[in-house]
């Protein structure tokens, strides 16, 4: 009797540390499936913080080589402006000395 009562118990004990060790299983599954998780989000946040920086350095970028660009045409600009005016000051002196022998005659 005694032997059937401790193969009973023994059975209960393997039976209920089955379930207690498929419990524990079940929740560190879980456990680990949230914590993917968390660590997915994570990976998601830090590549679009990644990404939002490079896409700040690139329009950064982008902002300063277009105002490099506008300075550069700029003085293109301007010294073609400076070469007009070199030549039309030039042109306007050669007037005013072929003018100016007659109009000195003349008066």
């Amino acid at each position: 009797v005694r032997l059937a009562e401790n193969l009973r118990k023994e059975g209960q004990r393997k039976s209920m540390h089955v379930k207690d060790r498929a419990y524990q299983d079940n929740l560190n599954e879980q456990v680990f499936v949230k914590h993917q998780e968390k660590q997915r989000a994570q990976a998601a946040e830090t590549a679009t913080v990644d990404q939002w920086r490079r896409q700040q350095m690139e329009s950064w970028h982008t902002a300063e080589e277009a105002t490099t660009l506008r300075k550069e045409r700029a003085a293109q600009e301007q010294e073609s402006h400076n070469l007009k005016t070199d030549e039309a000051a030039k042109l306007y002196r050669l007037k005013q000395l072929s003018v100016s022998p007659s109009v000195t005659a003349a008066e």
